[in-house]
């Protein structure tokens, strides 16, 4: 467990960059949540009036607001966060989510009192997308709780231990997403998952979701899933979120783990048919 005080609200990160249609809600949203947690902000040199929203805010609960002079993507504001945050659970949330309130307050104890538990976060997809029965299969404990078990959580909305992340931190950057390795996490034996009865967090650049913006959405300069898997229309991108929500509720953890066993494996090799076969394994979600 970390040496950090147990009774610290959880710190969380927000990442942003020319993204105010989405950043503005997903703000006003979290804020108005009553739970206390620390709010860091960082902004990769937005020029679409961003800027201005994050340096007007006024919540006690903001502790630092960063505002870089070029777009580093997400490893240095998230060794950034890591030096300077405070707290034993630490946590990130994307700029295009809205988040139910008391997230914080459900996850926070279970990350407290089992050191088993890896990353815990939210439901992302739709409310249409779920399936309580079909969760069954996959549900176990966590300090009493039932949590949906994943092989991984991405970084839109999420708590973890503070050692735990510090742990799993890759020590220099790799493409652009959240720099934690969290597939070495699942198969390490950490339970990372959706908290039972889930919490649902609505992302707007899902292109089923009324506020998505076609300017700016997961067709534009936005989604790092739609951009790295090439879906090239909202429609399909669409359908590709609904076989992942189906893909992590029905199919049996212990092949989720098999086919995360053989991503790694083509992770760790080069050339031309490697980049290919981890992208298909990515689309199908077959193996």
């Amino acid at each position: 467990m970390s040496n950090q005080p147990l009774t610290d609200p959880p710190s969380l990160l927000l990442i942003t960059w020319n993204r105010h249609a989405y950043a503005a809600p997903t703000i006003a949203r979290l804020l108005e949540d009553p739970s206390d947690f620390r709010l860091y902000l960082w902004d990769n040199d937005s020029r679409d009036g961003v800027r201005d929203l994050i340096t007007g805010l006024q919540d006690p609960r903001i502790v630092e607001r960063h505002l870089h002079h070029e777009n580093v993507g997400q490893f240095e504001p998230w060794r950034w966060f890591l030096e300077a945050s405070s707290g034993d659970v630490l946590g990130k949330i994307d700029d295009d989510v809205l988040l139910p309130a008391g997230w914080t307050q459900q996850f926070t104890p279970l990350l407290r009192e089992d050191d088993r538990a890896g990353m815990l976060g939210c439901w992302i997809f739709m409310p249409e997308d779920w399936d309580a029965s079909a969760a069954d299969q996959n549900s176990v404990e966590v300090a009493g709780n039932a949590v949906l078990r994943m092989t991984s959580i991405a970084g839109h909305s999420f708590l973890a231990q503070r050692d735990t992340l510090e742990r799993y931190t890759y020590t220099e950057a790799r493409g652009h997403g959240l720099p934690v390795d969290r597939i070495q996490m699942s198969l390490d034996g950490y339970v990372s998952g959706v908290p039972l009865p889930p919490q649902f967090a609505h992302n707007m650049d899902d292109p089923r979701s009324p506020h998505f913006h076609r300017e700016h959405g997961a067709m534009g300069q936005s989604s790092l899933t739609a951009r790295c898997l090439e879906l090239g229309d909202e429609k399909r991108f669409g359908e590709w979120i609904a076989g992942d929500a189906s893909f992590r509720l029905r199919t049996p953890y212990e092949a989720q783990m098999r086919r995360l066993e053989r991503r790694r494996r083509l992770d760790d090799r080069t050339g031309l048919r490697a980049r290919i076969e981890r992208k298909l394994l990515r689309m199908t979600r077959k193996w």
